[in-house]
């Protein structure tokens, strides 16, 4: 049966995600954030008329404790450099910097941390 998600779906969708990928990729990269029990959240964007209204608070929120579920104990997210509105937005949700730093596409980006409960 097929649906439209709704929001107590999210930690079942993560972890679905999260093994799927692992069976279908983890042989190609097995080491990627499993070796040290660390997840890391992609990609979370929303429509300016949909910010600040707590919609991408549960998103992540929804998303760690998906993580926290199938047993990681951290998440990491890389986030633009310039991107002053998004890093505040991170570390309202308890993320920190953590000295990472690459570039994407030509982008600085940073990397951010959290742990997660157990």
């Amino acid at each position: 049966m097929l649906r439209p998600a709704e929001a107590a779906d999210g930690g079942v969708i993560a972890r679905i995600q999260v093994a799927a990928w692992r069976a279908t990729y983890g042989h190609l990269n097995p080491a990627d954030g499993e070796a040290d029990g660390v997840g890391e959240l992609h990609a979370v964007y929303l429509l300016p008329s949909a910010q600040g209204l707590g919609a991408g608070r549960l998103l992540v929120e929804d998303a760690l404790t998906g993580l926290a579920g199938t047993g990681y104990a951290g998440c990491v997210l890389w986030v633009a450099a310039q991107n002053a509105h998004a890093r505040g937005f991170y570390r309202h949700l308890g993320f920190h910097p953590d000295d990472g730093r690459d570039l994407w596409r030509g982008l600085p980006v940073v990397r951010y941390r959290t742990a997660l409960p157990a």
